[in-house]
Formats: C-alpha cells, structure tokens, sequence
C-alpha cells in the first residue's frame, strides 16, 4: 500500500522541493526524469499521486548539473557507474579529469569534419601561392613544355594547371 503525504521518509523530496533545490522548473525535472537522470516514486497525497524524490539522488545530479561538462569527462561518468551503495560518489575516480578533458576534446575533433585532401591540380594563381615561384617563370616552363604543367583550354586560349606534386620537387 502506498504512503500518505503524512509517512514520507525524509530521504524523500516532493516535486516541488527538488525543483527548488535544483533551481530548475518543473518540466525540467520531468524532462531528467525521462532521460532517465533522475528516478520518481509515487505515494499518495492530499490532492491524489504524489511524486517524490530521493534526496541523495537529487543532490547528486545537482552536483552533475553544477559541473561543466569538461571537468565531468569520462572520469565522472565512469564514476557514476560505480557508485557506493550510500549514493556517494568515489572523489578518487575524478582525479583523472584532466585526462578524460583531453580525451573528450580529442573525440570532438575526430568528428568534426575532415578537411578535403589537397587538389592534385592547381591553376595559375594557386601554383604561384603554392610554390612562390613567379607566373611569369612557370608559364614560360608550360610553354615548353614541362610535363608538370598542362593545357586545358584551347591553343587561342590557354588555361594551364600545374600538377601540386611536381612543384614541390621543382620549388
């Protein structure tokens, strides 16, 4: 049979005080209770089904919710796996927060998006940033024909493009 709002533990919070303690509304403690943050037990109260709160595990994911999310790391989140039994977590799994930070910053760039690989043929003026020789020298070297240089227009109209491998031997 369910408590009566009179028989709630005092390792409980009403919905209200957990909102209170947490500083947050109460669609947000709903919305930790649906990510699965935060677990809710029902008893009956004055007005019908009350929730209630373990105070330990709302004090805990204040904690969490105070923490920025580079210290946590994978340190914290292992530490929440392994909890003792009072809802306390074990400080020592933390010290390694600053190499769970780099860790985690790593996987960050891992997925961020790679830069496309360096086109293997470059124009005129991409040849000349490139490899820092003048235009005028490596369009009188397509002109003779260096292997490294070729036309893609038409013999009115030249457009040369210059292979990016062969100018960095040449440079």
């Amino acid at each position: 049979m369910p408590a009566t709002a009179t028989e709630i533990p005092d390792a409980t919070m009403t919905k209200r005080e957990a909102c209170e303690f947490l500083g947050k509304s109460a669609r947000s403690v709903v919305d930790y209770v649906k990510a699965g943050r935060l677990s809710v037990e029902y008893v009956s109260g004055r007005t019908g089904r009350q929730a209630v709160f373990h105070r330990a595990e709302v004090e805990r994911l204040k904690r969490d919710i105070e923490t920025p999310l580079v210290r946590q790391g994978f340190a914290t989140l292992a530490a929440r796996n392994d909890e003792t039994e009072n809802g306390v977590t074990d400080s020592r799994l933390i010290r390694d927060a600053p190499l769970a930070a780099r860790s985690l910053a790593e996987m960050f760039r891992a997925a961020l998006p790679q830069s496309p690989a360096p086109k293997p043929w470059l124009d005129l003026k991409g040849a000349v940033e490139y490899s820092g020789l003048p235009a005028s020298y490596l369009l009188s070297q397509a002109r003779a024909g260096k292997p490294w240089a070729i036309n893609v227009g038409s013999e009115k109209q030249a457009r040369w493009r210059f292979n990016r491998d062969a100018l960095a031997a040449t440079a």
